[in-house]
């Protein structure tokens, strides 16, 4: 087998590994639905994100990669998750609780939208590496106006 073959092999679409992250998605905002039924929205949220970093640290430990060593790494780590995620989770999961299941997924997917969609419109047509994207005065002026 060539390594064209091989590479191709290896990236070729699984259906069943799909269907399966798939499902796995879309249960956990049944999930969501079922458990803040019995917990507090922030509560739930700080549980989710405490499975999630204990999972992270299992796959790290298992794939032999280092932990940071620090004390001051920990507690900026904690923070951030204290903070970003379950402070984000919980707006996520707030607003699960009052709507359908299936319009909350595609609300909580497309999330990353209104930022992706306005950067590409300002930053499109930059070369990156070339100049450096706050100076170009299609971003530059712009931004300002909205600060001002």
């Amino acid at each position: 087998m060539n390594g064209t073959a091989a590479e191709q092999a290896r990236v070729a679409p699984r259906p069943a590994i799909m269907l399966g992250i798939t499902a796995a998605w879309g249960l956990f905002f049944l999930a969501i639905r079922v458990g803040l039924q019995d917990a507090l929205v922030l509560w739930f949220a700080a549980l989710r994100a405490l499975i999630a970093a204990a999972a992270l640290l299992l796959l790290c430990l298992l794939q032999g990669r280092g932990l940071p060593r620090e004390r001051r790494t920990w507690w900026l780590i904690t923070l951030m998750g204290l903070t970003n995620v379950t402070v984000a989770f919980s707006a996520m999961f707030a607003g699960t609780a009052g709507m359908a299941i299936g319009p909350a997924a595609v609300l909580a997917n497309a999330q990353p939208l209104p930022i992706v969609l306005p950067a590409w419109v300002a930053l499109r047509g930059i070369a990156l590496g070339t100049d450096p994207a706050w100076h170009h005065p299609r971003v530059h002026r712009p931004a300002g106006r909205g600060m001002g």
